[in-house]
């Protein structure tokens, strides 16, 4: 399944993809073999949500998206808290 940008850009509205990772995982995604399941593991920012909206609307059958809310909730606790130590104007960080 060739997929060129702007199939993605009619879907979605992005005209670029935001990094190699996320095309890669847009493209091993469509061009999954029927039977076959796909599994995509991502860093917080790392562009899923165009993954998952791009098979949903291109592949036929069911789209689960696992959305690991409470780590998501504590890494991004992590990172405050290491920033918030670094910083001495502590209204430089919002």
């Amino acid at each position: 399944c060739a997929l060129p940008i702007y199939f993605v850009e009619s879907i979605t509205g992005f005209k670029y993809f935001k990094s190699l990772e996320q095309k890669l995982c847009v493209y091993g995604g469509l061009n999954t073999p029927l039977g076959f399941t796909s599994l995509v593991s991502m860093p917080t920012g790392g562009g899923k949500s165009l993954v998952t909206q791009t098979l949903a609307y291109e592949k036929e059958g069911l789209t689960i998206v696992v959305v690991p809310t409470v780590s998501l909730a504590i890494d991004q606790e992590r990172v405050a808290k290491k920033y918030l130590k670094n910083s001495k104007d502590r209204k430089s960080v919002v």
